[in-house]
This record gives structure tokens, sequence and C-alpha cells, in this order.
């Protein structure tokens, strides 16, 4: 009947009408309202003024994450934590870990992608391991950064660029191992960071239960290094927890470097005495003492650290040492 035609065509207008308000939900809301019943309008409602509230695709992230490995992904979860709802960038080498990086509410993108808008804050975290030209990856971040009036830029280096063997203390102003290439790249890139008014975290050496220097000699059966010598250590959560006070501490960063370790070096049988205490490396045969040293794992007794100025941060390690850290994982 006539009566049922235009009953239809107005169901089906109503329907087009839906899918117009829904794609551009932000200027017709009221439109897309009155499409559906009155049961579902306040739901829509909320629904509608959620996404009117998000970001625009064109506005600058609030952090863009650039090497989001095991640091960086640590990075991006205490991040959201404390800022839940924040506009944060993820960047990796390949989608391994995007659906994780999702999941904590982070956009994550691939590297070769065409770069995106420069970000209030940056972090630079890639390895430089099988990176050919880490300085100029550095540099890229810089640029990717909207400055220091915006935001804050941190980058991630390594404590082991210090020259100190000889088990003295070390801080941020102590020397550098000049004779180095390893060391000539990392400073090369820490100068980028600090030149723009970004910030440096040198870290000791990183771990978390399955992975560090514990888990490499015992897997390989063998320490290599002076048993006695001390290791300067930091977990990986910690570490990220470091970067995160860098970026939003009160007092300013801009142009520092701050040294980041533990509260306890221990030295290599230390070190695989904790682990073997653990439920995951107990089961494993003790690995052999070399007891000697070599120019990549020990050089001699080692360093101690002193990190009283990324405490200014108000950063304090979650574990105090690495035998802290196991005792919790027996």
């Amino acid at each position: 009947s006539v009566q049922t035609m235009a009953a239809a065509w107005h169901f089906r207008g109503l329907l087009v009408l839906c899918v117009l308000a829904s794609a551009a939900s932000f200027t017709v809301p009221s439109l897309f309202e009155r499409c559906l019943p009155s049961p579902g309008r306040a739901a829509a409602g909320a629904q509608i003024t959620r996404l009117s509230a998000s970001s625009s695709p064109s506005d600058p992230a609030d952090l863009l994450i650039i090497g989001a490995g095991t640091l960086g992904s640590l990075l991006a979860e205490q991040y959201m934590a404390k800022f839940p709802g924040a506009n944060v960038i993820a960047e990796t080498k390949s989608n391994k870990r995007h659906d994780a990086l999702a999941a904590l509410g982070v956009s994550p993108r691939i590297r070769d992608h065409a770069p995106p808008a420069p970000a209030k804050s940056v972090v630079f975290c890639a390895a430089p391991g099988g990176n050919d030209d880490y300085v100029g990856e550095t540099k890229r971040a810089v640029s990717l950064w909207g400055g220091p009036k915006g935001g804050r830029m941190v980058m991630t280096s390594s404590a082991g660029i210090l020259s100190e063997t000889d088990g003295g203390v070390v801080d941020e102003s102590s020397p550098i191992d000049d004779g180095s290439p390893r060391t000539a790249k990392l400073k090369g890139c820490e100068d980028a960071v600090l030149g723009a008014g970004g910030a440096v975290v040198r870290l000791a050496g990183l771990y978390a239960l399955d992975r560090g220097a514990h888990s490499f000699w015992i897997k390989s059966g063998k320490c290599t290094g002076l048993k006695d010598g001390l290791i300067g250590l930091v977990s990986y959560e910690d570490a990220a927890g470091s970067v995160l006070s860098c970026l939003t501490c009160e007092r300013s960063v801009e142009g520092e470097v701050f040294l980041v370790a533990d509260d306890s070096e221990q030295t290599r049988k230390d070190i695989i005495d904790s682990a073997m205490k653990t439920k995951m490396w107990g089961g494993y045969k003790y690995p052999e003492l070399a007891d000697s040293g070599d120019p990549i794992h020990a050089k001699g007794i080692g360093k101690r650290y002193n990190t009283a100025k990324i405490k200014t941060t108000g950063w304090v390690p979650k574990y105090p040492s690495f035998d802290a850290f196991c005792e919790l994982n027996k």
C-alpha cells in the first residue's frame, strides 16, 4: 500500500541520517540522537561527547616514544597510568609489539612510515645495536620534538661510556672513555639532544628476570670478566621510571645529564648467586667463572655509582638491588 511504502522510505531515510550523523557525529549530535529510540539517546550522547573531546589527528602527540622495545613499552605503560587518556605514539621497527601497545591505549606506528607531526615531548630509547646511523636517528628524533617550550625530550644512553674501571665512584661529571668508537657514537647522540635542550639519562646495566647479564652468563655456561668486578645495574622497570621522572618532574632538566643505577652494585659472582635463587634460573647449571678481564666485559674492578642527581627528580628505584629483585622472584 502507499502507506506501507511511505513508512519504508521513511525508515530508510532515518538509517541514512544515522550513518551520516555517525560519521560526522562531532558536528550533528542532535540529529544522530534523534535517529535512535529513546533508551539509547543518553548513551549515544555520551559516546559523541567522548568523540568530540578526543584529539584531532593534526594535534601534536603528548608523547612520542621512539624505540618502543622493552624499556619503551614499560615507559608507555607507566605514562598512561599517570596520564590516562593521553595521546601517546610509540614507534617501532616492526609490528611485533603493536597489539600490546594498543591495549595500553597507545598508538603504535612503524619507523619506516611517513614521520608524525612534532610531539610535545619525545623519548628516544632505540637501541644502538644494528643501527648504522645512530647519530642520524637521534637527530631525526630531535626534529620530531616540538621544543623545550612545549614539553621535554629525553634520550637513554649508557653509563658504560664512563672510563672509570678501578672501583671509583662516578657521577654525571666523570670522564668518558674517549678511545672507544661506541663511546664516540653515543656521545655524538647525547650532544645532539643536549644541544637542542633535551636531557640524557645514562643507564647502568639493564635487566629483567629473563634478560640481562645474568641471563647471558647462565645460558652460555660461562661468566667472562673478573668474578669480583663490580657491575652497576638497574631494572628495565626502574629505568623507565627514571625517564618518566625526567619528563614530569618540577625541576628543569633542560640540557642536563642524569646517571641512573640502583642503590647497590654487585660483583659478577653475586649477580649469578642472586639469579640462581629465582624460580626461573634455579634449575640451571652454575656457570663457569672465568675470572679474567677482557676489553668488552671487564677492564678492571668496575665502578660505583653516585645517583644523587636523578633522585632530585623524585625518582627512587623500586628495586634497590638486583638481589632484592631476585628475592621477589624466588
